[in-house]
């Protein structure tokens, strides 16, 4: 009870800062509408639970970080329901949004659950949100988002992916997929993997898929692809078809953003000093369980590889290598990869 209190008190802190903070404005009706319910998981209306309300950036946020504040936030009334209005002008002055809203009971910092469920909205819409707080079910990884296809209301992931007529998910030139197949839940498909991936793939329930941004790919000598470790990308999980007067018009996913893993790698643009007068050469230790290493120079950097056993040798061949020069190089182990740099030394 203390901590349904406290979520109660915090949300309406935040809708006493925005009521203060903003002018009033008249309804429009160009403001879209959420009707939102929320049911135990018997199906029992549940009053007075916080529902917390984020737009693109926010959410993404708060995926890292649960702490982080919602652009806005209600209270279900005594039946479970709550209409919930949002504004034109905040909202939809620069087109149709991705909003999430969120429900979280949190009883300490290792023990809580968090429903999310994701829509695109557009302006003058009224849409139905329905939360079934089921603790038998795992509440995260898995926001939910109902994408619709190029016909049918063309629901933007990222700004830029989407469903075509035909049902294939489409990248364009900035996102890239891979099927990697049929898999009981989100929480199956474990690891990034980056075989097969294409800008143009069947979306089919029950298969999952990794989802990369192209700019974060990068390809080695050895054919081999990495996602740099400064990148995000997204686990999504296709659980149905969406229907329309018997027509199949998008489909409903679950997804998870993550960052990748590092697995041993260096950090990003980690700087490696060496001196002329030891060979102008450093060693940097690797993981050997994800793989063979595989090394590059970025651009006409003048350097040197040398693999060995869990380590890799780095030396400068320019013959114009003086003190304070820089040679920039990249690093990949199995799916990943970092960038580092040689620095000549006093």
């Amino acid at each position: 009870m203390k901590t349904r209190k406290f979520f109660i008190a915090s949300l309406l802190g935040v809708m006493f800062f925005s009521a203060c903070s903003e002018k009033k404005v008249d309804p429009s009706e160009k403001d879209a509408v959420a009707q939102i319910t929320v049911l135990d998981e018997a199906g029992k209306p549940l009053g007075g639970v916080p529902v917390l309300i984020y737009d693109e950036k926010g959410y993404a946020a708060f995926q890292q970080n649960r702490a982080t504040a919602a652009l806005a936030g209600t209270l279900t009334l005594p039946d479970g329901k709550v209409d919930y209005r949002l504004p034109y002008q905040k909202w939809f002055a620069s087109g149709s949004r991705v909003v999430t809203f969120v429900v979280k009971e949190e009883y300490d910092m290792d023990n809580y659950h968090i429903w999310a469920i994701s829509r695109t909205i557009k302006a003058s819409e009224k849409v139905e949100i329905e939360f079934e707080l089921d603790k038998n079910l795992p509440s995260m990884p898995g926001s939910g988002l109902e994408i619709f296809d190029e016909n049918n209301g063309h629901t933007l992931l990222g700004g830029a992916a989407y469903l075509d007529a035909s049902h294939n998910f489409v990248g364009g030139d900035r996102y890239s997929f891979v099927d990697a197949g049929a898999v009981s839940d989100l929480n199956a498909l474990g690891e990034l993997k980056l075989e097969g991936f294409t800008d143009k793939i069947a979306a089919k329930p029950q298969h999952g898929y990794f989802v990369c941004k192209d700019i974060s790919m990068m390809e080695f000598p050895s054919g081999r692809w990495g996602v740099s470790i400064d990148a995000e990308y997204m686990k999504m999980y296709v659980t149905d078809w969406l229907y329309r007067d018997g027509k199949i018009v998008g489909i409903a996913v679950q997804y998870l953003i993550q960052q990748p893993a590092d697995h041993g790698l260096p950090a990003w643009d980690t700087v490696y000093d060496t001196k002329l007068a030891d060979g102008g050469a450093v060693t940097i230790s690797l993981p050997t369980e994800f793989g063979t290493c595989e090394c590059v120079p970025a651009g006409n950097a003048s350097l040197q590889f040398s693999y060995g056993a869990g380590h890799v040798t780095v030396r400068t061949m320019d013959p114009a290598a003086v003190v304070g020069k820089e040679y920039r190089f990249y690093i990949r182990v199995g799916v990943y990869y970092t960038a580092a740099k040689l620095r000549i030394a006093a």
